[in-house]
């Protein structure tokens, strides 16, 4: 997750994709490289749609460990999405961090 500030691979994405099911991305008006805003109890981010044919239909597949700076759409957050008040696990005391019920809409002009 940290890899992503390497020179390298910065120049080749230097933002935090929203990988979609093609057929999600198709009903939202999301075509590859359109602004989606992705909301949860906790928070919301703006990111770069791509649709991908390995994501189940249904889920939005995100890394961690990016910052909120650069790309068109800032990097994209993740963690803004965890709500880390309410739900945590009860003997580890850690946030809920995957599987967050979301809502995603294709982002205003």
């Amino acid at each position: 997750s940290v890899g992503h500030a390497l020179p390298a691979l910065f120049r080749r994405r230097p933002y935090n994709p929203a990988y979609l099911n093609p057929d999600d991305a198709r009903r939202l008006g999301a075509s590859e490289g359109a602004i989606v805003v992705i909301e949860s109890a906790a928070g919301e981010v703006r990111a770069v749609a791509h649709p991908a044919s390995d994501v189940r239909a249904g889920v939005v597949s995100m890394a961690h460990g990016f910052d909120s700076t650069g790309g068109p759409a800032g990097a994209a957050n993740a963690a803004t999405l965890v709500d880390d008040v309410n739900g945590s696990d009860a003997l580890s005391g850690l946030p809920r961090m995957s599987a967050i019920p979301v809502r995603v809409r294709l982002a205003a002009a």
